[in-house]
């Protein structure tokens, strides 16, 4: 019984996303954002701020990649360690793995954090509103993939039907 709810608790955490990563990360557009000239251009960045970015995401990039690996570290030494060992042990493991996710996640918010210092907090809503209509538009646009194929006739609101140019002629 004990390995089951151990079991289920490790399942938990691979499905679910640290805190940071939740409230942060997906309000933002995706990372390189500054160099899309669109956008860059909609929030007037200058090439100083575009360059301070550049920088900050390399350098969060690279401990991010660090902070990953560790953490897949630990999530392999918790699966061997699941297989074999004590209770107390196993759930040990699980408290390195979590605290190696939350350093990733705590490292993504970092970021974000040291965007909105070096755009202002104006245009740093402006890119999150951004996102935010963006990823509205791609869910509309996968919805109607899904339900009407990707068609690109069926996608525009006033396009005729397939088959309606044949039958008015």
């Amino acid at each position: 019984m004990k390995k089951i709810i151990i079991v289920a608790i490790l399942a938990a955490s691979l499905l679910l996303p640290s805190l940071a990563f939740c409230t942060g990360a997906r309000s933002m557009p995706r990372d390189g954002w500054w160099r899309r000239p669109s956008i860059a251009q909609a929030i007037n960045l200058t090439d100083e701020e575009k360059a301070k970015l550049e920088a900050a995401y390399i350098q969060s990039q690279r401990k991010r990649l660090d902070l990953k690996a560790a953490a897949e570290k630990e999530q392999f030494e918790l699966e061997v360690l699941l297989e074999s060992a004590s209770d107390k042990e196993v759930m040990a493991q699980y408290a390195k793995m979590t605290d190696a996710r939350n350093k990733f996640g705590e490292e993504m918010f970092r970021f974000i954090l040291e965007t909105r210092q070096i755009i202002g907090k104006e245009r740093f809503k402006q890119i999150k509103d951004m996102a935010k209509q963006w990823r509205k538009d791609a869910r509309t646009r996968s919805y109607r993939n899904q339900h009407w194929g990707n068609d690109p006739r069926l996608s525009q609101p006033n396009a005729a039907k397939p088959g309606a140019q044949q039958a008015a002629q």
